[in-house]
């Protein structure tokens, strides 16, 4: 998958989550739980096929977000499942940025280790030690010469 279609897609997953987490919150209100849950459902259903296409870090989050939208309809477990249904959507929201580098991990990869590496060593100071041995072999070759 080329970088802009994959960039394009989590910028499209990212605001519908946003919605997703929207719709979950207003669906707290009894008049307009069932009208927002013709929304809600497509919603998620969408998040899930997006998240397979991209097969990124999204899926167990979209699975479990699906399967709470559904049990959001029972009753008494409706209100867990839409309190589930919320963290599961922030925690994807979180994947999603993290995957477009909004924001930042802590975890380098080694190019990045390997250039750190070889910045410090460019920038270690000089031991003045070192400098007097290499005067010392300076003159022992002139001398030889």
């Amino acid at each position: 998958m080329n970088l802009e279609h994959s960039k394009a897609i989590n910028v499209v997953q990212l605001v519908s989550e946003a919605s997703v987490i929207i719709l979950y919150i207003i669906s707290i209100i009894p008049a307009m739980y069932y009208v927002l849950f013709w929304i809600l459902i497509p919603l998620v259903v969408l998040n899930f096929v997006l998240s397979i296409v991209k097969k990124d870090s999204t899926i167990a989050f979209t699975s479990v977000n699906l399967v709470m939208s559904i049990l959001a309809f029972i009753p008494v477990i409706g209100w867990l499942a839409i309190f589930g249904g919320i963290f599961m959507s922030a925690m994807s929201s979180l994947a999603i940025l993290t995957d477009l580098k909004i924001i930042r991990t802590n975890h380098n990869s080694s190019s990045e280790q390997a250039f750190a590496r070889a910045e410090k060593k460019s920038s270690e100071t000089v031991n003045p030690e070192n400098i007097s041995d290499v005067k010392v072999i300076k003159k022992n070759k002139n001398k030889s010469n």
